[in-house]
């Protein structure tokens, strides 16, 4: 039995060793493609250093230093190896370019420029979801667009969704809304420039007048383009007599370091609503900006700096709206109460410091990612604070809704819907206590 143990067990290695022998060649062959495809990128590199010890080897295959008579010859061989290197160096540069073309369809669905600056139209069927029609070129407008619209204008790493509860709000009330998308990692002062092409473009297809409602950085997008001379003196477009801004941080943000994280959901999002081939995917991160404007929203920027330095755009209603997480009630004895309240324990001076410093504290927290007072403007005075995180402001978070439908529970619109509504016309209510301007 201990033969015949040792017997099969060596046949059975015989057999391994052949089906691996023949498995063998083909591993070979496919690992090598996987390389060559792999490092295409880099076979000019190669070609180049390896060309060395090939040199060498021609040298000492050729003998000894030619004589007169052999210079001719050597010359044409030396143009035959630089023609050679030419031609893989080239040959590499293509199969990179084709490998990355292809990785870029076959990998991330994405065919063509990445992302560009957009506009589109809001349209809902009966009982159907929202479409968002491509109105980009006027001359595939067929019809004029409403004189009077709604534009959003989103901001940093965000894919689009941001205004997908506010959205169907707006069109309840009858308002014509349309949706302005852009690169929005690049510098904000060429969003700005964008976002002043658009409304160009708008006045083409009839727009006459424009409210703007901004998210986050989108804020600062628009007021660029309504304030930065070069923009807004232009080629009188719609006249925009309202700007609602969501979490603005018109004095910048110490989130902003945050912007890769930022970006990365971005593309995630894009990739899982399949919008890739319009201009998303997870490569989008490489081609829609190279994060200048997570630089341009750091506190003390020189963009920053200069937009804070142009006066006000005139004839335009603004409003700014703050998210804090704080509870309103500790917000207000902060504001109020604190002081009075701790004197007698600590001091007047000392109470007084220590509610001053909690707030500061509160101030900076804001909604978790804008600080409170990042999001005022000097000369605006209808400013609001809403009990919410930079978000959940102007979109409730899913799954909370989705808890609320299980329970049977109908919850309000996210807290800044009533207050945009309100300062847009759409409502016939007076500025509700929430939303009283602080």
């Amino acid at each position: 039995m201990r033969a015949l143990g040792f017997g099969t067990s060596s046949y059975a290695g015989q057999q391994e060793g052949v089906r691996a022998a023949a498995v063998q060649p083909r591993m070979a062959e496919a690992e090598q493609s996987c390389m060559l495809e792999g490092l295409a990128s880099l076979l000019k590199v190669a070609v180049v250093v390896s060309a060395v010890p090939a040199a060498c080897g021609a040298s000492a295959a050729l003998g000894p230093p030619p004589h007169a008579g052999e210079v001719t010859t050597w010359k044409e061989r030396a143009a035959r190896a630089e023609a050679w290197l030419k031609a893989k160096s080239e040959e590499a540069e293509e199969v990179a370019a084709q490998l990355l073309a292809r990785a870029r369809v076959e990998l991330f669905g994405v065919d063509g420029q990445v992302h560009a600056p957009s506009l589109r139209f809001a349209v809902r069927a009966e009982a159907q979801p929202i479409e968002w029609q491509d109105i980009s070129d006027p001359a595939a407008v067929t019809a004029p667009l409403p004189e009077r619209i709604v534009l959003l204008v989103h901001g940093l790493d965000e894919p689009g969704t941001i205004f997908d509860e506010l959205t169907p709000h707006l069109l309840d009330r009858g308002a014509a809304v349309v949706r302005f998308d852009y690169p929005n990692d690049q510098a904000i002062a060429r969003s700005g420039a964008a976002l002043a092409q658009a409304r160009d473009r708008l006045a083409s297809m009839g727009v006459r007048r424009i409210s703007i409602v901004a998210h986050s950085m989108g804020g600062l997008v628009a007021r660029d383009a309504l304030t930065r001379p070069s923009l807004s003196s232009a080629a009188p477009g719609p006249i925009v007599d309202r700007l609602i801004m969501l979490g603005t941080p018109n004095a910048g943000t110490h989130m902003a370091s945050l912007q890769p994280l930022a970006d990365a959901r971005e593309q995630v999002v894009r990739r899982v609503q399949g919008t890739s081939r319009e201009g998303t995917g997870l490569v989008g991160a490489a081609v829609d900006g190279r994060g200048e404007a997570g630089e341009d929203l750091k506190a003390g920027s020189a963009f920053l700096r200069s937009l804070n330095a142009q006066p006000l755009p005139e004839g335009v209603k603004i409003t700014t709206i703050a998210g804090t997480l704080t509870p309103a009630a500790a917000a207000e004895f902060l504001r109020h109460e604190a002081a009075s309240k701790w004197a007698p324990l600590l001091g007047q001076e000392r109470a007084a410091a220590l509610a001053q410093q909690a707030q500061a504290a509160l101030e900076t927290v804001g909604d978790g990612m804008v600080p409170a007072a990042s999001t005022r403007i000097a000369g605006v005075e209808d400013h609001v604070e809403l009990a919410a995180d930079h978000r959940a402001m102007v979109k409730r978070w899913t799954l909370l809704v989705k808890l609320d439908e299980l329970r049977g529970v109908q919850t309000p619109p996210a807290p800044a819907i009533p207050v945009i509504l309100n300062r847009l016309g759409l409502d016939d209510q007076r500025p509700s206590e929430e939303g009283r301007p602080r």
